[in-house]
């Protein structure tokens, strides 16, 4: 399938959706009660949704012949970020994803980020700091025009920050439709031009990857191990004046975006 490059007024609609998903996540955080469900989470963030100008491009979203069931993922310490809620309750220190993607008048835009709830460990707050830096360092240096991209910048920043990196894709076009071309894997290259537009979404673990064991459920999978797993995605403009950040969270600046 052909790579899509994107007008700068494209690049302002993509903008937009992810201004709107961004805004969903943040405000999911903010209304988290330690002791409620996953699943209140998520049916919180749904009735929002619904009264927001974005649909969500998760909901209805097909894999394997199954259709995922609510407007956003959330998943807990050792769930990949696709699992689907459930009952179980968030408790103090909980390591919580929230992976949001949405449509704004024909445009998509796909974002997640990783957060301690309620406390915790200094350990598990500073990994997942490390895991934003992780990812917009490599953003930084993997994402600029004319650059031959391999996935070199985010494997080497994340073992310089002790983290683990899922294997295969970690990365897709997204524009009309969620998932466009092209797809980014590890061992793959892909050139980068103007007017590009990525989602880049690794899954990281504290040491070697662990592997994943499914739940039967289809979207639902754990770290092999029951160790953390950590996402951090952003929706990514690649310019002649470097990569835009279309989905940016409020401690991305602190990290250069």
């Amino acid at each position: 399938m052909a790579i899509a490059l994107r007008t700068p007024g494209e690049i302002d609609a993509i903008a937009e959706a992810g201004r709107v998903a961004v805004k969903q996540v943040e405000l999911a955080y903010s209304d988290i009660r330690l002791g409620e469900t996953t699943l209140e989470i998520v049916e919180r963030l749904g009735e929002r949704l619904r009264d927001s100008p974005a649909d969500s491009a998760i909901q209805g979203f097909r894999r394997d012949g199954r259709s995922y069931p609510y407007a956003a993922c959330v998943s807990v310490n050792e769930q990949l970020p696709s699992a689907v809620a459930s009952g179980r309750r968030i408790e103090p220190g909980d390591l919580v994803k929230i992976d949001l993607a949405v449509c704004v008048d024909g445009w998509h835009a796909d974002a997640a980020t990783t957060r301690v709830v309620g406390g915790g460990d200094s350990l598990r707050k500073v990994r997942t700091q490390h895991a934003t830096q992780c990812l917009l360092g490599a953003i930084s240096v993997d994402f600029a025009s004319g650059v031959e991209w391999t996935g070199a910048g985010l494997q080497r920043i994340g073992e310089e920050l002790g983290f683990g990196i899922a294997p295969g894709a970690i990365g897709h076009g997204v524009g009309r439709r969620l998932h466009e071309s092209p797809a980014l894997e590890f061992g793959r290259s892909v050139r980068l031009v103007p007017g590009m537009v990525l989602a880049v979404e690794p899954l990281l673990s504290a040491g070697p990857w662990p592997g994943e064991v499914p739940q039967g459920d289809g979207w639902t999978s754990v770290a092999a191990d029951g160790s953390d797993v950590w996402v951090e995605e952003r929706t990514v403009a690649i310019t002649r004046d470097g990569p835009q950040l279309l989905t940016r969270f409020q401690d991305d600046r602190a990290n250069g975006f």
